[in-house]
């Protein structure tokens, strides 16, 4: 049936697939954990939209009016390790991350997103830092009373681990324990803390809306958009800049997303390469660009084939992990293709195949009983051991297993049929035309023999000599 209709079978399958992605990108929209795909769905935003409705009690109706950034909408946290020795509190390093964490506070946009507080009205939270009991101010209480504030204003104090670790004793600045580690080095005399980290609280709903509900998507943009730049302009270059007293790392479910949108970009672009080389050596391989193209659009064609059961059916979410199943498949989609290829050139022999001048429809059913059992075998072991990850206890090890296994098993049927079918479109109307090109460029290079050199001493025939 492929052979007697295979450009039914092209056009049919490509539609089919096409349609059908249309149809679950309807009923079940790409979710991702990076807003640029679908941020109103995604994981983030519910568990966001659940905290605000059972922590705060918010009221989502859009009439209501709310204070401006009077709500604890997220945090993000820098984390700050030493880099020459085991002590992180020293002189130099906390200066430096006082430097950073400034930088972070006067970034442009800041004020807009950040959390405002009540015993701080009209202005931002501080961070949570070991800075702020580092860098205390000193108020009066009249006569010969002074109160310490730990208000990141006043000057260095001398004794910093000390300070640090007093702190953490201390009602008023016992917050200062979940930013320290609680090891024995740290907790010992001359507490030797090699790690600390810094919590910046984001506020909502931002100014110019009426509460959290308010355009609740344009607020999610505008926070990310703020942290997508200071990512980029601050935190970036300071974690890669090898010559900074300390080392850097930053963390936050706003961020994290950032920073998997940009690991996801480049893995597209590593994916796109590998179909490039892949394709070159398809052409290398068959000797025709036709069928080159062919086999990638196949492979291709294997991943919305698949999204259609993987998100539609069994309802399953598409992760970062998940995503690293293209690279798998274009292996296995590479070894279908070759089998098809080479089965489809024996069946042109007549020693080992069917010999020129058998219909193509004859043709493509040799082919595929001899090339379709050795593919299911090769597939069904490849499906079966991804549906092993099926028993690990970690979700993102699961869905990656499930969506590899039915990305194989589409690629199965895909060569089966559509790929199929591309071969016998290239025998009918490519292959002659191909070999006829291959054909007058093999006699064109016949028309001119190599001259042989004359060997030492020996002349060449005169006219009527033998050989003349």
């Amino acid at each position: 049936a492929i052979g007697r209709s295979y450009a039914r079978w092209i056009v049919g399958i490509t539609v089919a697939v096409v349609a059908a992605m249309a149809c679950a990108l309807a009923l079940a929209p790409f979710e991702m954990l990076t807003p640029d795909f679908s941020p109103s769905s995604s994981i983030l935003a519910a568990r966001e939209d659940a905290r605000m409705e059972s922590v705060h009690a918010v009221n989502q109706h859009v009439e209501d009016v709310q204070e401006t950034q009077a709500f604890d909408f997220g945090r993000f946290m820098i984390i700050f390790w030493a880099r020459a020795g085991p002590q992180l509190l020293t002189e130099g390093v906390v200066r430096r991350i006082k430097e950073i964490e400034d930088m972070v506070l006067t970034y442009p946009g800041y004020e807009d997103v950040c959390f405002h507080s009540q015993d701080q009205p009209g202005g931002c939270r501080l961070p949570g830092s070991v800075v702020d009991v580092l860098y205390p101010s000193e108020r009066s209480l009249g006569g010969l009373k002074h109160l310490m504030v730990p208000d990141r204003q006043g000057e260095l104090v001398e004794d910093i681990p000390g300070t640090v670790w007093n702190s953490t004793k201390s009602p008023a600045t016992s917050w200062v324990t979940a930013l320290v580690p609680t090891d024995e080095a740290c907790v010992r005399v001359p507490h030797v803390c090699g790690m600390a980290r810094t919590v910046f609280s984001l506020g909502g709903p931002i100014g110019g809306y009426r509460n959290l509900a308010d355009r609740k998507e344009e607020q999610r943009r505008a926070r990310f958009r703020f942290l997508q730049g200071l990512a980029r302009d601050v935190l970036f270059p300071v974690a890669r800049n090898s010559s900074e007293p300390v080392r850097v790392a930053f963390s936050g479910d706003e961020l994290w997303r950032y920073e998997l949108s940009l690991y996801m970009a480049k893995d597209a672009f590593m994916t796109t390469g590998s179909a490039l080389l892949l394709l070159l050596y398809f052409a290398f391989h068959t000797g025709s660009l036709a069928l080159a193209l062919g086999g990638v659009a196949n492979i291709v064609l294997a991943f919305p084939a698949s999204y259609v059961l993987y998100r539609t059916l069994l309802g399953l979410r598409v992760n970062g992990l998940t995503v690293m199943a293209m690279f798998v498949v274009l292996g296995i989609g590479a070894d279908d293709v070759f089998i098809v290829v080479d089965a489809w050139k024996r069946s042109l022999e007549a020693r080992r195949g069917l010999g020129p001048g058998v219909p193509v429809d004859v043709r493509a059913g040799w082919v595929l009983a001899q090339a379709a059992p050795a593919m299911a075998i090769t597939s069904a072991t490849t499906i079966s051991a991804f549906l092993t990850s099926c028993l690990s206890i970690i979700p993102t090890i699961r869905l990656f297993g499930t969506f590899a296994a039915i990305v194989v098993a589409a690629n199965f049927a895909l060569v089966c049929t559509f790929f199929l079918a591309i071969v016998c479109a290239w025998d009918v109307h490519l292959r002659p035309k191909e070999e006829g090109r291959a054909s007058a460029g093999a006699r064109s290079r016949s028309s001119f023999p190599a001259s042989t050199p004359q060997a030492k001493g020996s002349r060449a025939p005169t006219p009527g000599e033998p050989g003349s």
